[in-house]
């Protein structure tokens, strides 16, 4: 202690011969610790002592110069202190993590620095996973690609010292599952369901989702019958219009991914239940068998369930006589042979038709035979002869007519070839029978049917030239015609598009006969069925016209003789019926008609055809008829009248053909066709007697037809 006051002293005398002011230590001492600590938190004197200015002998300072404490540069004596690192804090996620490609993880941090060097700065590094940020809190963080990412927190102070231990977290992204698909259930209806047309239905529908990927987005489809709904129970829709619809709903998941499978459900609309007339032919009760010329009586009735009164009736014979517009027609004359069906069609005062009008079939065999050829001894010959057959020059007597062999003895003209006994070309001392049974050799040797030509030839032979050999369907006995046997002992007969084709034909002759199978008519013989072919029917033509307030309907049909019933193809209701021609025509025109049909329906049995009305459009299936320029107080009288007119205008032409089809069919006698014959055409001509028989008989019918149709 002594030496160490005794060393401060002898300083203290050195500083002082030096001319240096002494300092008292401990008022040095004390404030260079206050500004090292005000500076920098240090205290060097109370660290170092007088070492903190003096080497270790104190005999010599240490730099700065010592004018540092005169100046009060304390802090150049005040040591450097050490920056200590800031630490940073991942505050979310609190741990280690796993997800989905395509989610994303929440993440927060915090950070202190011991020094308070503020502000600090934060990096985040995802390793690749998602994009670096310099955020403290950067928040939801997607990673799109499977992998494992660290995720490290850099955390740096403002004197630029980073954090030597970087706070992590693992995110482990797993590949995500493929999306499946909704599915979504149709609820109501629970199945498929029919209606009638203006009825509703009513729609509800369930969905469910295996990934949950929610909210599911409902789509109807309701295939035309109303418009596309987006929701999951549209409720009642309406039905308006008859048809088949396909309703179909389709589910989404919140992805877009649609159920693959959409639930379905078939509405099928029926036409609203229309209240029809009903029509019943009372009279006959059944198909009719005449011949040419002959009557059958018609009576009907009607009944309406609405009681839409008075009914109209409307008798349509196939063509054979005009419509007749009555309740109970009476007896109706068929002058031409073939085959018709009669049709009774009932309308109520709404104008709706009985959509299955009643029908009769009147098979009209032909005339010539039954009703111009007289058989009074039942022998099969005729006294007429001609177009009979050879001559009965003594129709009371069975035993004498063209087939009897004469006998040479009895004074009678047995055969009636005009030569008695030994003046008989059969006598001559011979064996009158032998000579009978070598002359009546009668054949058949051909009877075909033609296809592509449409006709039926049948020929043969007979060993007496000048012979007429009837022809008739073995099966029926439906007379088909006369030939005549030529000079060369021939004959032939060809029939034209005949109304049934045979399977056999007979041939007879002189008390003989004969049968033959017709070829080529297996499987269409004996059938209504013209041509033996596959019936076609066509609409040709429909068109309105306004001038004329007339509706035209023609087309085409393959079976010559048949009706063709035309009606409107939307409402059923008749419109009126026409007759196939010999070639294959047939023309319907309705006058002044009550409704004009958008479409039109042609029909014979199953075979139909449909086709739109021209000139009909904005006016069709509305009412009236009004043609769009006419006038529309014409009253119904007047319409009916127009229809009477147009009736008989077409019975008279219909009667005009009539009368050429009976005089054509005395001549030829075919069955509803036309015939040829081979032979000597010098004999067949008529005599007087029987064209004064025809041409009353024609005038006849016309008196008939006229009576039928009131006039």
């Amino acid at each position: 202690m002594i030496k160490k006051i005794v060393g401060t002293l002898g300083v203290a005398v050195m500083l002082m011969a030096a001319g240096m002011p002494a300092q008292a230590q401990p008022n040095y001492g004390t404030r260079v610790d206050t500004a090292c600590r005000t500076f920098n938190g240090t205290s060097p004197y109370t660290t170092s002592g007088c070492a903190l200015c003096h080497t270790g002998s104190y005999s010599s300072r240490v730099e700065p110069a010592w004018t540092w404490y005169l100046n009060n540069q304390l802090t150049n004596f005040c040591p450097a202190t050490v920056n200590q690192a800031p630490n940073g804090v991942i505050d979310m996620p609190a741990a280690n993590t796993s997800i989905v490609a395509g989610q994303a993880v929440h993440f927060m941090a915090t950070g202190t620095d011991p020094d308070n060097n503020t502000p600090l700065r934060f990096t985040w590094d995802f390793q690749g996973g998602a994009t670096a940020t310099t955020l403290e809190d950067p928040g939801d963080v997607i990673f799109n690609a499977a992998g494992t990412y660290v995720a490290r927190l850099t955390v740096t102070d403002a004197l630029g010292t980073v954090d030597p231990t970087p706070a992590t977290r693992t995110i482990t992204v797993t590949a995500p599952t493929a999306n499946q698909a909704p599915n979504g259930t149709i609820t109501s209806p629970a199945g498929d369901t029919r209606i009638t047309a203006g009825q509703v239905v009513n729609f509800t529908a369930s969905g469910t989702d295996a990934d949950a990927n929610l909210p599911l987005v409902f789509r109807w489809s309701f295939g035309g019958a109303g418009p596309n709904v987006i929701g999951q129970n549209p409720g009642q829709l309406t039905f308006p219009t008859p048809g088949s619809y396909v309703v179909t709903l389709t589910v989404s998941d919140s992805l877009g991914l649609a159920d693959p499978t959409p639930a379905t459900r078939t509405v099928t609309v029926d036409p609203a239940a229309v209240v029809t007339p009903v029509g019943t032919i009372n009279t006959p009760t059944a198909t009719v068998t005449i011949r040419a010329g002959e009557s059958v009586n018609f009576t009907g009735s009607g009944a309406s369930p609405n009681n839409r009164t008075p009914l109209r009736f409307r008798w349509s014979f196939g063509g054979t006589v005009g419509d007749i517009l009555t309740e109970d027609p009476g007896a109706v004359v068929f002058p031409n042979s073939g085959i018709f069906v009669v049709t009774m069609t009932v309308t109520d005062s709404a104008g709706v038709s009985d959509p299955n009008p009643p029908q009769r079939t009147v098979i009209v065999n032909p005339g010539p035979i039954a009703t111009l050829c007289t058989d009074a001894d039942k022998d099969g010959f005729f006294a007429e002869g001609g177009r009979c057959g050879p001559r009965d020059c003594n129709d009371r007597n069975a035993s004498i007519n063209p087939g009897a062999a004469e006998i040479c003895t009895d004074g009678v003209d047995n055969d009636c070839d005009g030569a008695t006994d030994s003046a008989d070309s059969e006598c001559n001392g011979k064996d009158c029978f032998n000579k009978q049974a070598q002359i009546l050799q009668l054949g058949i040797t051909a009877a075909t049917w033609s296809a592509g030509s449409r006709t039926l030839n049948i020929s043969g032979t007979y060993g007496k030239p000048g012979s007429y050999v009837a022809i008739t369907n073995a099966d029926s006995g439906v007379y088909q015609g006369t030939a005549l046997v030529g000079a060369d002992g021939k004959w032939q007969l060809t029939l034209v598009r005949p109304s049934i084709i045979p399977c056999r034909v007979t041939a007879q002759v002189d008390g003989l006969t004969t049968q033959l199978v017709v070829a080529n008519a297996a499987g269409i013989c004996n059938i209504a069925n013209p041509g033996g072919v596959t019936p076609v029917l066509t609409i040709g033509n429909a068109n309105w016209s306004r001038s004329n307030r007339q509706l035209t309907v023609a087309g085409t049909f393959t079976r010559y003789g048949q009706s063709v019933t035309v009606t409107n193809a939307d409402s059923g209701a008749y419109v009126g019926t026409a007759v196939v021609n010999a070639r294959g025509n047939w023309t319907f025109t309705a006058y002044r008609p009550s409704v004009i049909p958008c479409r039109v329906k042609a029909q014979n049995g199953t075979v139909s055809a449909i086709r739109a009305v021209a000139n009909s459009t904005g006016i069709c299936n509305a009412g009236a008829a009004t043609g769009g320029g006419d006038d529309d107080d014409d009253s119904s009288e007047e319409g009916d009248s127009d229809n009477d007119r147009s009736n008989n205008d077409r019975s008279s032409s219909s009667s005009r053909n009539d009368d050429r089809e009976l005089a054509r069919g005395l001549e030829i006698g075919s069955n509803g066709g036309e015939a040829s014959q081979s032979g000597d055409s010098g004999s067949g001509a008529l005599d007087v007697g029987m064209l004064a028989i025809l041409v009353g008989g024609l005038w006849m019918r016309r008196r008939v037809a006229g009576i039928v149709r009131g006039g």
